[in-house]
């Protein structure tokens, strides 16, 4: 089988996530992997990376909405700062 042109080959998709200095661990980069090559052929093609980076987006607007919801409530603030303390 060919290599898909609208596919990125899973090394190239690990060293993307990497690059992106989110702080993963090289064990949550190669689960998002797994997670996202859904027929496991080792490429990450278009079909395949949408859905996880609409998801993926997703997810950070709703925390960055509850963030700024919760920027004035003192007692959320100060649970905030706990937890991006560990």
């Amino acid at each position: 089988m060919g290599h898909d042109l609208n596919a990125t080959q899973g090394v190239e998709f690990v060293t993307a996530l990497t690059s992106m200095e989110l702080g993963l661990t090289r064990r949550e980069i190669n689960a998002i992997m797994f997670q996202v090559d859904q027929d496991q052929d080792g490429n990450v093609s278009y079909r395949e990376f949408v859905p996880f980076a609409f998801d993926l987006l997703q997810k950070m607007a709703s925390l960055r909405l509850l963030e700024s919801e919760l920027e004035n409530d003192e007692l959320a603030q100060f649970i905030l700062d706990l937890f991006k303390a560990k």
